[in-house]
């Protein structure tokens, strides 16, 4: 916890298969157990931010950490602990690909640090601080290899 807002940091390789948006036996499991947490604060907002390392092209790092983003948000609304507790609207999510390493790529741990799921709650009147996150990597501006 940090001020008003609440993160949880998931390593991506504990709820996706590798290099994809599938979830890793188990890795429901994991979310719902975040969705336990998401509850306790019913009036609060959600964003997931989803981060990959450096490996691979722009445009797949873009992609993948949208389409788990997507994922990991509408897991945790169908959650059965959240459904009925908060509107679809209160959950956002971004892919944000590589463009916030938190390690240093060079090491296959950094790899693996930079790989992560971010679930964040926080008070709607923090929304325009957090706007910058909900907008992502746009991947209309990547171009995709031929």
């Amino acid at each position: 916890k940090e001020g008003d807002y609440i993160t949880i940091v998931l390593p991506a390789d504990s709820v996706f298969e590798s290099n994809t948006a599938e979830f890793v036996k188990g890795g429901e499991a994991v979310l719902s157990s975040c969705a336990a947490i998401v509850k306790s604060y019913p009036d609060e907002e959600v964003i997931v931010t989803t981060h990959t390392d450096g490996h691979g092209s722009d445009f797949k790092q873009a992609i993948l950490s949208r389409n788990q983003a997507q994922a990991t948000a509408l897991n945790l609304w169908q959650d059965n602990a959240m459904i009925g507790k908060k509107n679809q609207d209160q959950f956002k999510y971004a892919g944000m690909s590589n463009t916030q390493p938190v390690a240093n790529e060079s090491t296959v741990r950094g790899q693996a640090l930079n790989r992560r799921v971010q679930i964040t709650i926080y008070p709607e009147t923090a929304q325009s601080e957090i706007s910058h996150l909900v907008a992502g990597v746009d991947i209309s501006t990547i171009k995709p290899e031929s």
